[in-house]
């Protein structure tokens, strides 16, 4: 694969909900990817399903198709192919529980491998200094990191037992940290503060959602670029 680590990152938002089983994004998603075309008028906005999923497969990654198909569960499918079409198109991918706030010409002034970090408070549930998201990634075309993932993701495996720890440490955000960890080549990537791509944890959204925010979690909010709400329907 083709080394391109210098080139930018192409504007082109990425978005994906499979809906293999017929299942439709609600309102409220479908509200949120808005802010992201609305936010960035100038982007290319892709929206991706089970038929441009599969087709992609196809055409770019025939090899891929018999382990997408044979993972345990379907959120290590949805985590899979966001690195994939990362790796092949480049742009910005943003799970669709976030929300846009300002438009993201910011990420211009940095690297072009751009990875959000978990807010502090989700670091202590895994006894870690920092977690990766994989919820907010943006990176330039044939990425030699993103390389690293998809070969991880195409041989390893977990011993965890529980379907949470199985997918962070086979397709989720477990996975990109260790990566990241033994990566030799680490000021190639901008691991994004936290604050300005992932400002409140899940438990400062679940006051918001009760009626309960603070001017603290008003605060962090204000400060940011995007906000993750994390609703983790894959649960």
């Amino acid at each position: 694969m083709k080394n391109q680590q210098n080139t930018q990152i192409p504007k082109i938002i990425h978005q994906v909900w499979e809906g293999r089983n017929g299942e439709a994004p609600g309102d409220i998603l479908l509200r949120l990817a808005e802010t992201w075309k609305e936010e960035n008028p100038s982007w290319e906005y892709r929206f991706w399903n089970y038929k441009t999923i599969d087709q992609f497969l196809f055409e770019h990654f025939p090899w891929f198709i018999e382990k997408y198909n044979s993972f345990r569960y379907d959120v290590q499918r949805w985590d899979s192919i966001r690195y994939l079409i990362l790796f092949k198109f480049g742009g910005v991918y943003a799970d669709l529980d976030y929300e846009c706030l300002e438009p993201l010409d910011w990420l211009y002034e940095n690297k072009n491998c751009c990875l959000g970090l978990e807010p502090p408070e989700h670091n202590q549930i895994f006894n870690k200094s920092y977690i990766i998201s994989n919820a907010f990634m943006a990176v330039a075309p044939q990425h030699p990191f993103f390389e690293c993932i998809i070969k991880e993701i195409s041989d390893n495996h977990s011993e965890a037992q529980d379907k949470f720890n199985y997918v962070m440490e086979t397709t989720g955000p477990n996975m990109i940290s260790r990566l990241y960890e033994s990566y030799p080549e680490k000021d190639q990537i901008w691991l994004v503060p936290s604050e300005l791509t992932s400002p409140i944890s899940k438990n400062e959204v679940a006051l918001i959602i009760q009626g309960k925010a603070t001017d603290t979690i008003a605060g962090k909010i204000e400060k940011a670029y995007a906000v993750h709400y994390f609703f983790g329907s894959w649960l």
